[in-house]
């Protein structure tokens, strides 16, 4: 009896340790599942990081684009309204010239007329 007792003490302890390994074996599993979802959402999160980083650096691109594209409008505006100053003022001195030849040849009508 005393044997039995004995084979049955070694079986529930051997029992109680392949429980105890089952048990160390499935928290083992459950420890890997996790780190490998926690590395899987780390490299997401790096991923989307990266993605914003990349989005930010773009929309500056076509900030500094645009406020470029804004300048050259602005110094094609400008030239064009220098061009046409210019050209008026051209055309008002071709008006004085013409002004002042025709006051010229009056004038020199009028002496030649006095003077006969």
């Amino acid at each position: 009896e005393l044997r039995q007792l004995a084979a049955a003490a070694a079986a529930a302890a051997a029992n109680v340790a392949q429980e105890g390994q089952q048990r160390r074996a499935a928290a083992l599993a459950l420890h890997q599942s996790r780190l490998l979802q926690l590395s899987t959402e780390h490299a997401a999160a790096e991923a989307a990081a990266k993605a914003a980083a990349e989005a930010e650096l773009w929309r500056k691109y076509q900030e500094e684009e645009a406020k470029e594209s804004r300048r050259n409008v602005f110094g094609l505006a400008v030239m064009e309204m220098r061009d046409q100053v210019v050209a008026k003022n051209r055309a008002a001195e071709a008006t004085a010239h013409a002004s002042a030849a025709e006051a010229g040849r009056a004038a020199a009508t009028a002496e030649a007329h006095r003077q006969k």
